[in-house]
């Protein structure tokens, strides 16, 4: 799960089918473009699934990858639908 106070954000190479994921201490360091807390690329991006329940977490995302796929739960509804809508429209590009 993200953690409070933890900004975690989303970067999709739509030409190489990367998404790179950068976890900042909070939203402030994110955008100073402040040093990041840990970083995470994920190599031949094929898509994601939201809203299943995963340890009763129901605000969740998976990102599908060849090789992983990471699940990250959110606070809110609000919250995974806006990294959704992140995650599809920088792949789409």
């Amino acid at each position: 799960m993200v953690q409070k106070g933890y900004s975690l954000t989303p970067n999709v190479d739509s030409h190489n089918y990367c998404v790179h994921l950068q976890l900042y201490k909070d939203l402030k360091e994110r955008h100073k473009n402040g040093q990041t807390k840990a970083s995470l690329s994920l190599q031949q991006y094929l898509g994601f699934e939201s809203g299943f329940t995963v340890d009763k977490e129901s605000n969740t995302l998976a990102i599908l990858c060849e090789d992983v796929v990471p699940v990250l739960a959110f606070d809110t509804r609000e919250i995974l639908i806006q990294w959704r809508v992140k995650v599809y429209y920088r792949h789409s590009d």
